[in-house]
């Protein structure tokens, strides 16, 4: 009964609102986005409704929104923000030259903020509290004074990469900021656009709490950064998509980090999956060229079970894989492909020769079990291919130096 209510109120919001532009159907955690003018009318048929002629069945759909749309486009040196009438009122918008920030006093209604164009020296600030959708619509966006896109909103940030489209995003170098791409909040990304992405001060992209990959997710690429990709302080799911990210990669690829609570006089780890990554589908590429850098890090738990895995650990103690925590690698719905390579030195600490580190394909801290899917590993001579404090495998097959099992 809820759900039907909840429903019925948002055909109602259709009528109501016709000014507004955008309704989005969520289900399963995936949504499609619909003009007005598509969706036309609506009807309830007992347990479903009719959308542009397709029967949804109640019990398959999350929520219907409806969402004003803020446009901003970027052209040469300069930004220009249309907000709709209907929310002008919860918005407050202040640009200099090609430098805007956003601030999102609505707590009630979610709303989308669809950035085009192109501009050597902009960025957008976005600030709320409440969830928000952000689409990148061709958009190729350079910050010469601090991140290209920072997302101040602590809440659910759904980022768009519209499907067929191209977007970069490069920051300013030397400066205080976290990321080229920081979100505040928990990251969700979908839309099969490509994304490409530079960091000149820090990480690429970061996230203070969780990141989701989506399975519609396209391709993001980390075309350089000073220190991660990818950064999390909560954790990583990767469902779908393509992330790579080549020598130019100064840290670690993708980083799921520890969060502590910082109220807690003896700090323990935050109930939220902290720590942990997991990769269900997709693809992963990198080189790690940085000292101890590692590809795919986790300060918690690691499940892989799909999805296709290359990386090459060739920097002095370099690994391709390490968790601190536990790996687990087996297959869901998708198949499993992970292959390391590991040809860097040896790394020896400057203030202790006794302190070093073998460059590694696979470093696990505890359990790493192996329940199906293909592990190759392949390291040249002084690197390691796999290294856990107990290993188990129950099924699968793992191809050390040439060698299966």
């Amino acid at each position: 009964m809820k759900r039907l209510y909840t429903l019925i109120l948002a055909l109602a919001a259709v009528t109501a609102l016709q000014a507004q532009t955008y309704m989005r159907l969520w289900r399963g955690g995936e949504s499609t986005r619909m003009t007005l003018s598509e969706v036309g009318d609506m009807t309830f048929l007992g347990q479903s409704i009719d959308i542009k002629g397709t029967n949804y069945a109640l019990a398959e759909i999350d929520s219907l929104v409806i969402m004003p749309q803020i446009t901003v486009n970027w052209k040469g040196g300069m930004a220009t923000v249309n907000v709709p009438a209907t929310i002008k009122d919860d918005i407050e918008v202040s640009t200099l030259a090609g430098h805007v920030t956003i601030t999102n006093k609505n707590v009630w209604n979610e709303i989308e903020l669809t950035l085009s164009g192109n501009c050597n020296n902009g960025s957008l600030t976005y600030e709320g509290a409440y969830k928000s959708t952000i689409r990148l619509n061709g958009l190729n966006l350079t910050s010469k004074s601090g991140a290209a896109l920072n997302i101040q909103n602590g809440k659910r940030i759904d980022l768009v990469l519209t499907n067929g489209t191209v977007n970069s995003l490069t920051d300013a170098a030397a400066g205080t900021h976290k990321a080229a791409l920081y979100c505040r909040g928990h990251l969700e990304v979908e839309g099969g656009g490509s994304l490409t992405v530079k960091g000149n001060t820090g990480h690429a992209i970061a996230s203070k709490e969780y990141m989701l990959l989506k399975k519609s997710t396209g391709t993001i690429t980390v075309s350089g950064s000073v220190k991660d990709a990818i950064h999390c302080s909560q954790y990583f799911e990767m469902r779908g998509g393509t992330v790579t990210w080549d020598e130019n990669m100064k840290g670690d690829g993708i980083q799921a980090e520890l969060d502590l609570m910082a109220d807690d006089i003896t700090p323990e780890p935050d109930p939220e999956n902290t720590g942990n990554l997991t990769i269900t589908g997709g693809t992963v590429t990198g080189v790690m060229t940085a000292e101890t850098g590692d590809g795919i890090k986790c300060d918690g738990l690691m499940t892989i079970s799909g999805g296709t895995i290359g990386l090459q650990a060739t920097g002095t103690g370099c690994r391709g894989i390490k968790a601190d925590m536990g790996l687990t690698v087996s297959e869901d719905t998708a198949p499993t492909a992970i292959t390391v390579e590991a040809s860097g030195a040896e790394w020896i600490n400057p203030a202790d020769p006794n302190d070093t580190t073998k460059s590694t394909c696979i470093r696990v801290k505890g359990q790493m079990t192996v329940n199906a899917g293909t592990i190759s590993v392949t390291y040249t001579k002084g690197c390691r291919g796999i290294k856990a404090d107990v290993y188990t495998k129950n099924g699968g097959t793992v191809i050390n130096n040439g060698t299966a099992s």
